[in-house]
C-alpha cells in the first residue's frame, strides 16, 4: 500500500461554535482510505496560535503534533485524559496507555474505518 503523509503549520484555526468558550482546535489530521478501508494519504495540519491570537506554547505543538501523527496511523481517540491520544489530553508525552493502544490497534490490521469515522473513543 502507498501512503503519504503532508504536515502544515497554519497560523490558527477558525473559531468553532461546537467547542467550549475557552476551547480551541490546535490539530488536525484528514485521512485518505483505498477500496480496502487502508490509510493511503494523511494530512496533518498544527496551529500556531488561537483563533485570537493567542500564540501555543512550543510544548504544546509539539504534543498536538505528536496526537495528530497517531491519528495519520489509524489510531482513534482514547477516553483517558491522561494519555496523549485523548481528545482533550491533560498530558504532552506518549504515555503507556498510548502505547497499548498503539498496540491492540496493530495487533489486526489496523484501526477500522468505521470506529475513526465513527469517533468514538477507546475506553483505555
Amino acid at each position: 500500500a502507498i501512503f503519504d503523509e503532508t504536515a502544515d503549520i497554519i497560523p490558527s484555526f477558525p473559531r468553532d461554535n461546537r467547542l467550549g468558550v475557552n476551547e480551541y482546535r490546535a490539530g488536525l489530521t484528514t485521512l485518505t482510505y483505498d477500496d480496502y478501508g487502508r490509510i493511503t494519504r494523511a494530512r496533518v495540519f498544527i496551529a500556531e496560535a488561537t483563533p485570537y491570537g493567542i500564540r501555543y506554547a512550543v510544548v504544546d505543538q509539539e504534543a498536538t503534533l505528536v496526537h495528530e501523527l497517531g491519528h495519520a496511523l489509524g489510531l482513534p481517540h482514547l477516553a483517558n485524559p491522561f494519555a496523549l491520544m485523548s481528545s482533550h489530553p491533560r498530558v504532552s508525552m506518549l504515555t503507556s496507555a498510548d502505547v497499548a493502544l498503539a498496540n491492540s490497534v496493530y495487533r489486526g490490521t489496523g484501526c477500522p474505518r468505521a470506529q475513526l469515522a465513527a469517533g468514538r473513543p477507546y475506553d483505555r
